[in-house]
């Protein structure tokens, strides 16, 4: 009599519907964890850019180049890191293109940026805190209540923070395009309130081109779809969808704030000296 090994019932089966069960989560932990390294790894690994001839600027009635006319420095891959142009401001984020001639962002000076903006400033630990305030408000989710629901939130914000700031910038190192805010070279105040709105939908490339802000629009909705995977009951993919769009639409009152940055910064700065004198 022959004896014929038993097989394991539903084996196969059962691995296949393990890994379709395969949380959301997980997916976009990994996804963060991939971005994160191919940037270290495009970082160090990344030749430098040679040098490029310089051509004369191009002015406007102001005096001052326009984002679409800026001149590159020679060898501007070979210099060395310029720890002015990393610069980050709270609740706004990453810092504005300087007055004067435009310089792109070398790949070092842009990871440099990254990881100051996302993990080495104060917003990752502000901006969470503050954009959960409405969720809590209404109970949602309603499973997380009281103070400890609060932590819950923040931390799922926290998260999606990361993977916002991680795509954006991958993405923006791989296209070569600006992820700083370009002030208006202008004068009037509506001309630079339309600037500032505009600009949170379009940059600049290397090459001072105006171009869609792709890498902002994919790290807003990967942020937001990271966010959900944390929330308790089913995945709702729709409304991390909506949260998302909502971002998108009406992000553009920070740019608004970054332009009109030096004037409230000398407003406050005025109100404090006459206090001061006082």
């Amino acid at each position: 009599m022959s004896r014929r090994s038993a097989k394991p019932a539903g084996g196969a089966g059962a691995r296949r519907r393990a890994g379709a069960a395969l949380h959301p989560r997980s997916a976009a932990i990994a996804l963060f964890l991939v971005l994160a390294g191919s940037g270290l790894s495009q970082e160090a690994q990344s030749p430098p850019e040679p040098p490029r001839p310089a051509a004369p600027p191009q002015e406007s009635a102001s005096g001052r180049p326009q984002p679409g006319q800026l001149k590159k420095k020679p060898g501007a891959g070979e210099r060395a890191l310029d720890w002015s142009k990393v610069q980050v401001y709270a609740i706004l984020g990453s810092g504005m293109v300087p007055e004067g001639p435009y310089e792109p962002l070398t790949n070092q000076e842009l990871w440099a940026l990254y990881w100051k903006d996302t993990f080495f400033s104060s917003n990752p630990y502000i901006i969470p805190w503050i954009t959960v305030l409405p969720e809590q408000a209404r109970g949602y989710p309603a499973q997380w209540m009281g103070f400890e629901g609060y932590a819950k939130r923040v931390g799922a914000r926290w998260v999606g923070y990361s993977v916002e700031r991680t795509v954006s910038y991958s993405l923006h190192s791989l296209l070569r395009t600006e992820p700083r805010y370009i002030p208006c070279r202008c004068d009037g105040f509506w001309k630079r309130f339309g600037h500032a709105i505009k600009y949170h939908y379009v940059t600049v490339n290397h090459h001072g081109k105006r171009v869609p802000n792709f890498p902002r629009f994919l790290g807003i909705y990967a942020g937001e779809y990271t966010t959900h995977t944390f929330y308790p009951g089913r995945y709702d993919a729709w409304r991390a969808t909506r949260r998302g769009t909502g971002a998108l639409i009406w992000g553009w009152w920070l740019n608004v704030l970054r332009e009109f940055r030096p004037e409230i910064v000398g407003a406050f700065d005025a109100i404090a000296g006459r206090s001061g004198r006082r």
